[in-house]
């Protein structure tokens, strides 16, 4: 029980870390455990057998050094362990002085023996160099047990022939190994280079985010401070030579500056402002990019601004638990209108944990913003290691939202509740971006 809550506690990254180590290590385990295997009917067994096997053991636990090594190697770069692989050497040739000693050349077993225990050199060599140096260094080492090999049986052409297609089935094998070897080691290169990539991704966003808030900001207080600079100059000029205009001009500069300040408020309330279709569509693109397929069921068109945001604050914390609290694959979000409520659903698996729902500081803020609204939130564990979290809203209340809103708009305002020119160029950018959005999420969207 405790494994699997370790296990789950686990990224995908770092699952797929712990299988691609533990895929080489069985590989590792291999040749020892079928070389005790072959020698076991030998009787009786003799010290060079058991010799033989562990050399091929220490070759193992060599390897289980060299690929922990090099798979550090491919995250933080590093030279190469060179006593390793000097020792993984000399373990290895002394494996093949016993086996040929010990063991009749054309015995399988002596075979077998061979093709482990230079299949296991050559893969982990070819964690250190090239696909084609570690090749040309398979040949070499079958070119000298040939020649060794010939050499003392005499070049018959059934001796030869022989010993010629067991070299081939060791070569065979070897250009396997170094396959399986490079293979799995690419694919950790990739995993953790997306990793990364995801990683830089969310900074850029928040660095887009940055500067498009300073842009904004630039844009309004810049000049308006600027007026306010030429103002107070041209007042300070009047005043000094006694002219009555001055007051004038500082009366616009307190005009200038209220303006100003309400600019920048309608900057910031655009900042924070949290719009339902926006977070659905932030939802999704988040999730995807942690690998998560998001379902989005409904639209969000037919809501109040008051609604949405309440319910667009639940989108946003909802998500953060998924990514944070689960190892979830898929997600559905669904907005349904009922004849007396907004109900809006949201639920993934891979949830961690059992039992009854501990909320936490976030859940708990969203139960008392859903209250003060007149909804209700909850939070449920479902079969099959599911989370559900539900948020209701009363229609009635949303439709007052709705109709306080449309209230208080001003014949001079736009029809989002901008009033100026000011505001109306700091969120005329926002507005068409949130105009894209919800068209996204008008029809029920599936995430590859």
């Amino acid at each position: 029980m405790w494994g699997l809550r370790w296990w789950r506690g686990l990224s995908q990254v770092e699952r797929f870390d712990l299988y691609t180590r533990w895929s080489f290590y069985a590989l590792l385990a291999l040749g020892p455990m079928t070389m005790a295997l072959s020698f076991a009917p030998l009787q009786p067994i003799r010290p060079a057998l058991v010799a033989i096997i562990g050399a091929s053991v220490v070759q193992a636990i060599l390897g289980v050094a060299v690929v922990r090594t090099m798979l550090g190697r491919r995250r933080t770069p590093g030279p190469i362990p060179r006593r390793h692989y000097v020792a993984l050497t000399a373990v290895t040739l002394v494996g093949l002085a016993l086996t040929w000693r010990e063991l009749p050349h054309d015995a399988p077993n002596a075979r077998l023996a061979t093709v482990f225990l230079v299949v296991t050199f050559v893969g982990l060599l070819s964690l250190a160099v090239r696909f084609r140096d570690a090749v040309l260094a398979m040949v070499a080492a079958l070119g000298m047990l040939v020649a060794l090999e010939l050499g003392g049986l005499g070049a018959t052409p059934t001796e030869t022939s022989r010993v010629l297609v067991n070299a081939g089935i060791t070569a065979f094998a070897g250009v396997l190994a170094i396959g399986a070897y490079r293979a799995g080691v690419w694919m950790f290169d990739v995993v953790w280079e997306l990793d990364r990539a995801r990683g830089l991704e969310a900074r850029l966003a928040v660095a887009e985010e940055r500067l498009r808030f300073a842009r904004d900001l630039h844009d309004v207080v810049g000049r308006g401070l600027a007026v306010v600079s030429l103002k107070s100059d041209l007042a300070a000029r009047l005043a000094q030579r006694g002219r009555p205009e001055a007051a004038d001009e500082m009366l616009e500069v307190r005009r200038v500056a209220q303006d100003l300040l309400a600019e920048v408020r309608e900057v910031v309330r655009g900042y924070r402002r949290t719009d339902l279709g926006a977070e659905l569509a932030g939802a999704r693109s988040v999730l995807a990019s942690a690998g998560i397929q998001c379902r989005i069921i409904g639209s969000s068109d037919a809501i109040g601004e008051q609604a949405q945001a309440t319910l667009g604050w639940v989108v946003r914390e909802a998500t953060t638990n998924v990514l944070r609290h689960s190892q979830a694959t898929t997600c559905t979000i669904a907005l349904q209108l009922h004849k007396d409520s907004i109900e809006l659903s949201m639920e993934n698996d891979g949830a961690q944990g059992s039992g009854v729902v501990a909320l936490g500081h976030g859940l708990i803020g969203l139960t008392e913003r859903m209250a003060a609204a007149g909804g209700t939130l909850t939070a449920e564990r479902l079969p099959g290691a599911r989370f559900r979290v539900v948020a209701r809203l009363p229609l009635a209340a949303a439709a007052g939202d709705q109709a306080s809103a449309a209230a208080t708009v001003s014949p001079a305002d736009d029809g989002n509740g901008h009033t100026g020119r000011g505001g109306a160029d700091s969120r005329g950018d926002r507005g068409a971006e949130d105009g894209r959005l919800a068209d996204g999420d008008r029809a029920e969207a599936m995430v590859p």
